[in-house]
């Protein structure tokens, strides 16, 4: 089992918190994408101290989570972690949702050269009235908490055309580079 520290660090890159069984699935294929090695959902619960046994993964394995988080080994990670803690306070530009007025225009920028603008509707609700390289398109609806600046855009459900599309995390490499709320009438129609 891992330490809450090492937990942070593999949490950091997926863009979300690992509490439940879908966290960890999109931990695996996230894994599977940025490294091509498939490490089972099991092996990954193991890791994570959601289901308990007495098998140990193999180093293999670990470096490879590693990788995934940003370090050469596992051991070079689990240095970092200790070294970095728990607890540290940062400089963060967090804005919540929710606390935009209905019809607020929201523009994102991630690298590499993506742009992502939404107007809120209600709630935790923004539509995608624009997108430039982005994997979200015009008409989305994106059902999104918090934008952090320097941290991926996670957004719980996206719906394209009455359907869900799923979870949608955006910028998970430097995360969000910029949070800018502009006026309707400074949007190119």
């Amino acid at each position: 089992m891992i330490t809450d520290a090492e937990k942070e660090l593999i949490e950091q890159r997926l863009g979300r918190e690992i509490r439940y069984s879908a966290d960890v699935d999109a931990l695996h294929y996230d894994v599977l994408a940025a490294t091509g090695v498939n490490i089972s959902v099991n092996t990954l619960k193991r890791l994570l101290g959601m289901v308990t046994d007495v098998k140990q993964p193999r180093q293999f394995t670990l470096d490879t989570i590693a990788h995934y988080a940003g370090h050469d080994t596992w051991e070079a990670m689990s240095l970092f972690a200790k070294e970095k803690g728990n607890s540290v306070f940062e400089d963060v530009e967090s804005v919540a949702i929710a606390s935009f007025v209905n019809g607020d225009i929201i523009e994102l920028t991630y690298p590499p050269n993506r742009m992502v603008r939404m107007r809120h509707r209600h709630g935790d609700e923004c539509v995608v009235i624009e997108s430039v390289n982005s994997k979200l398109r015009e008409g989305d609806v994106v059902d999104v908490s918090h934008l952090v600046l320097g941290y991926p855009l996670y957004a719980k459900e996206v719906t394209r055309d009455g359907m869900s599309m799923g979870s949608f995390t955006a910028g998970k490499t430097g995360g969000l580079s910029s949070i800018r709320i502009i006026n309707e009438k400074d949007v190119k129609k």
